[in-house]
């Protein structure tokens, strides 16, 4: 058992005792491990290695035996204990975008994460999402956990041959008293994002419900979540366009490296969906030869009751919003319109034009976190202002804070040009969209652009107004809804 103020072990100071309790028993001197260079330390390595995983997988072992006596009984209810994680797809895949001048080319797109959450009790997968970036960031963590609360569908499919189960759904599909259900404890690793602070309030204030990051590399305490991950994997990797599971793997595929993919991205987003929704219909063992679906179905005719969203967070669109309380600039001139800085940029508007008495004292401003162009204004009692807008070109396209950070440090270490940054931005990655991580950045992007016209109601910038911005290298006119096949 470990104690509070025993020192941690290590492959060095594991060595290091082995060979303090071999001299101490009277070992030869001219004996293993004295006879050696570095005195067997590679060894010790590898069976200190050995042994601790070992311990670890006997604890894990007891704990799932726990988990599946705990599932079978039907003691916990659904959506009161949920795993969440994320996962490297092992694939590269195929974008088509449509260029300045109309045509359309087929470039690499980069490994996408695919953020996955899993029921405890019925083992049933109730929401998923995708992260397209080289890391996962605080809005891709909470885009996934708003999967929970919306009600998902089957996709149209068009890939040949590709069919979905009989019982295959999701568990809204169900029964609808699981539409706005919350957990009440979430188990996630320790990635950073996790830790976010709009992360943590959205699960404790929003959800009421509390988090355990469980223990740093030791992700058997996760095994539902990581066993889903297999299963899709084992699809994934029968792809012409795999990457494998390592580098030395058979299976990857190292050819031209120019030549796009095959398998295009909205096949491979096809096959997952698939997979998920094929598993959430099929039979288990450990739930005594019932789907997870049908183990939701016989728990809720039970009589458990699943807590619910309450009625005002009810709109998915709260889930990316976020608060931070600002200064409002005092004009120093009455020819001078009053305004707020923030991330960099200027906001103006007549919500706080109108009323004096905010001039030099502190707000409240409500925002979505994939769109700054427009910050709602709150006095600190709560009485609502209205709107402020950021000055600039900056109002051209919908931008998020991670995004406009990246541009500002650009313009800071003088690669990007100060009189019109975002559209400079925008031609930087259309001249390099050959590279994988570049196209994945544009999709990321246009994926955000679309969310943001879905929920505010806005015209999404795919349409002619936005192909008025003079950029040889405009990506935002061929990347909507269908910018892939």
């Amino acid at each position: 058992m470990k104690r509070r103020y025993r020192r941690n072990l290590t492959p060095s100071s594991f060595h290091a005792a082995l060979i303090r309790y071999v001299r101490e028993a009277g070992w030869p001197a001219n004996a293993y491990p004295f006879n050696t260079e570095k005195q067997a330390q590679e060894s010790s390595r590898l069976y200190f290695k050995k042994r601790l995983s070992y311990l670890r997988n006997s604890k894990a072992a007891k704990e799932r035996t726990e988990q599946t006596r705990i599932i079978a009984s039907g003691l916990l209810a659904p959506f009161e204990e949920v795993q969440f994680d994320e996962h490297l797809i092992d694939a590269e895949t195929g974008l088509t975008v449509q260029l300045w001048n109309g045509f359309e080319t087929t470039v690499r797109l980069a490994r996408f994460w695919l953020l996955l959450l899993v029921c405890v009790s019925s083992r049933c997968v109730l929401g998923y999402s995708y992260g397209f970036g080289r890391k996962i960031n605080q809005s891709d963590v909470l885009r996934a956990l708003q999967t929970v609360n919306e009600p998902r569908e089957r996709m149209a499919l068009q890939s040949p041959g590709l069919n979905y189960a009989p019982d295959a759904g999701y568990p809204v599909n169900v029964s609808q008293q699981l539409l706005y259900a919350t957990p009440s404890l979430v188990r996630m690793d320790n990635d950073w994002s996790h830790h976010g602070n709009a992360v943590r309030r959205m699960i404790r204030r929003n959800w009421n419900a509390a988090v355990n990051f469980g223990r740093p590399a030791f992700p058997v305490a996760r095994g539902l979540v990581e066993a889903i991950f297999k299963r899709i994997e084992y699809y994934g990797h029968q792809l012409p366009s795999t990457t494998g599971s390592n580098p030395l793997d058979p299976r990857r595929h190292d050819g031209n490296r120019r030549q796009p993919p095959i398998v295009s991205c909205r096949s491979l987003e096809e096959i997952i969906d698939v997979v998920i929704a094929d598993y959430n219909g099929t039979t288990q063992p450990e739930l005594l030869a019932r789907s997870p679906l049908q183990n939701i179905q016989e728990t809720l005719e039970r009589g458990l009751i699943v807590r619910k969203l309450t009625p005002e967070l009810r709109q998915t669109s709260l889930f990316m919003q976020n608060t931070e309380i600002v200064h409002v600039n005092k004009p120093r001139d009455e020819n001078i319109r009053p305004r707020i800085n923030w991330l960099y940029s200027p906001y103006k508007g007549a919500a706080i034009d109108v009323r004096p008495d905010v001039w030099g004292a502190k707000v409240r401003i409500t925002f979505h976190r994939l769109d700054i162009r427009t910050l709602q204004v709150f006095t600190l009692q709560g009485e609502h202002l209205g709107e402020v807008h950021v000055g600039g070109r900056w109002r051209q396209f919908p931008h998020s804070q991670e995004m406009r950070r990246r541009i500002h440090k650009l313009v800071k270490d003088e690669k990007l040009s100060r009189v019109d940054p975002l559209s400079a931005y925008l031609d930087r990655l259309g001249k390099s969209i050959d590279k994988p991580s570049v196209a994945l950045e544009l999709m990321r992007w246009a994926r955000n652009a679309n969310e943001v016209a879905e929920a505010t109601g806005m015209v999404p910038p795919n349409t002619a107004q936005t192909r008025t911005v003079k950029s040889r290298y405009n990506m935002a006119a061929g990347l909507d809804d269908d910018w892939f096949n």
